[in-house]
């Protein structure tokens, strides 16, 4: 599939990108065939091969909030592997379908400065003829994702390592999850808030004194109370399927590698630990006259 069937898939005017224009648009996708023709229909055999054959070694299947474990992988296999549905698959598939997705499509589209996705966007579907690189990025924060190009393009690199970059996150847009741990309790004071008085002095005969020496030192205060531990952080969010198909490398016109880079969101900051108690007073000497 090339360009302007691409183009044509996703509802675009093809006169109108012949004059360089670049379309954006939602599109709704009906149903997970016609998502896997669109984000998965020019996966070859060997990558999806070896994409069912590590998803059936992951020891916990990959999952997001919204759909239970196992049904969210045997989708993923279905669209990008060789995995297929059963009764059930396809019923949760009902269950999600139909989405919106966001599509770009440009004969020619340059990237010079970082364009981040997400987090938590919709699906995002870039449809280029020739894709050039030239000091910038694209990033995929916890979305989905197709690039498709029919050529690539890369003159140089910008402020990112990479070029494009498929990366879970922190937080997700509007909420609080996964949130930073709560704070830890404050540590109790001791009870009572003062120690106990030294020991007092009594003259030798009532009435006379001669001199008895000092009174005692007053008891030392014990410590306050240690603080609570800081909470732990929520999880971070995961870096969802995202697939790039480039049919042709411009090598003459490029200066640089193109560089992909793909990890998980980090989790949630641990919370602060709690303050310490207040110590308590030492005791009050005596001294009796």
């Amino acid at each position: 599939m090339n360009f302007i069937d691409r183009t044509k898939l996703l509802g675009h005017d093809t006169s109108n990108l012949k004059d360089g224009e670049t379309i954006s648009s939602t599109v709704v996708v009906k149903s997970i065939d016609d998502f896997r023709e669109l984000f998965g229909s020019d996966v070859g055999d060997a990558a999806r091969a070896d994409i069912s054959n590590a998803l059936k070694e992951q020891k916990e299947p990959g999952a997001t909030r919204m759909l239970p474990q196992v049904g969210w992988t045997r989708l993923i296999d279905y669209v990008y592997g060789n995995g297929t549905l059963s009764h059930n698959d396809k019923l949760l598939a009902d269950s999600i379908f139909p989405i919106k997705i966001t599509a770009v499509s440009a004969n020619n589209l340059t990237i010079d400065t970082d364009e981040p996705y997400g987090p938590s966007a919709p699906p995002l579907l870039i449809n280029v003829g020739t894709l050039t690189f030239d000091g910038g990025s694209i990033s995929l924060l916890n979305t989905v994702g197709r690039i498709a190009a029919d050529t690539l393009v890369v003159k140089k690199g910008g402020k990112k390592s990479y070029h494009v970059g498929i990366f879970g996150s922190k937080v997700e847009e509007g909420k609080k999850y996964p949130y930073d741990g709560e704070d830890g309790k404050t540590g109790s004071d001791p009870d009572p808030t003062a120690a106990g008085p030294g020991a007092d002095k009594s003259p030798s005969s009532s009435g006379v004194c001669t001199g008895v020496g000092p009174g005692g030192d007053g008891k030392n205060g014990q410590d306050g109370v240690t603080g609570g531990d800081g909470g732990n952080g929520g999880d971070g969010l995961v870096s969802l399927s995202a697939s790039i198909t480039i049919k042709a490398f411009d090598s003459s016109s490029s200066t640089s590698i193109f560089a992909v880079q793909t990890q998980s969101g980090a989790g949630g900051n641990g919370g602060n630990g709690g303050a310490g108690g207040n110590g308590q007073d030492g005791g009050r000497g005596w001294q009796r006259l």
